[in-house]
């Protein structure tokens, strides 16, 4: 098992899910979980770290093994909401996406 593997092993029984659940939250199959864990899988795609850190309440960071704390999001309706915004963000062209980001610095300054 690689650091990446055991990384999303120990994160995953911290949450008490089951290989079956978290395969459910990113629908994937069991297998594939399972594939990650052993490191089977030889890369994970920046999808599949994202994907996984959303279920797992942590960070791609973490999972990765760059930092040492899970530094999980706040909840699960916080990690979709924040999974949602980067997929369409991604669907916007650099002059909608440069809207976004100043209005994201509008409100959060207010």
């Amino acid at each position: 098992m690689n650091q990446t593997g055991y990384r999303i092993k120990q994160r995953r029984e911290e949450l008490g899910y089951s290989t079956y659940q978290l395969a459910k939250l990113m629908n994937v199959n069991q297998s594939t979980i399972s594939r990650y864990e052993t490191g089977q899988t030889a890369k994970l795609t920046p999808t599949v770290v994202e994907k996984l850190s959303i279920a797992l309440s942590t960070t791609p960071a973490y999972i990765m093994g760059w930092v040492n704390v899970p530094e999980a999001y706040e909840d699960e309706e916080d990690s979709q909401i924040i999974n949602e915004s980067i997929q369409l963000l991604r669907s916007l062209d650099k002059d909608k996406k440069r809207q976004v980001y100043h209005y994201i610095q509008e409100i959060s300054s207010e």
